[in-house]
């Protein structure tokens, strides 16, 4: 596969996982549903990010994992909006990028 059709690909993968995550905000998917795609989209991509956007993407990404695994969604939900909001600006800096 060329590299453009990757990016294409890559790109259309970033913009699902802002739409998830947009989503979460407005309560149509649940904290499980947006975990579970956010991981299933990096690894989707065709090609490897680059270091800086992995290390952030887990970085929030983790803390969203850990507040399911703990159960306090409902009392770290302000917390969780603004990890929310600052994986879509990661991701949107990636596609610019891109």
């Amino acid at each position: 596969m060329s590299e453009g059709l990757g990016q294409d690909h890559d790109a259309r993968v970033l913009k699902r996982m802002i739409v998830d995550l947009e989503n979460y905000k407005s309560q149509d998917i649940t904290l499980r549903q947006l975990v579970d795609r956010l991981e299933g989209g990096l690894r989707a991509l065709e090609n490897k990010p680059p270091a800086k956007f992995s290390t952030q993407f887990y970085d929030y990404w983790g803390g969203l994992e850990q507040y399911l695994a703990a159960g306090t969604e409902s009392v770290r939900k302000g917390k969780i909006i603004g990890e929310v909001n600052s994986l879509i600006m990661i991701i949107e800096n990636e596609l610019v990028n891109k």
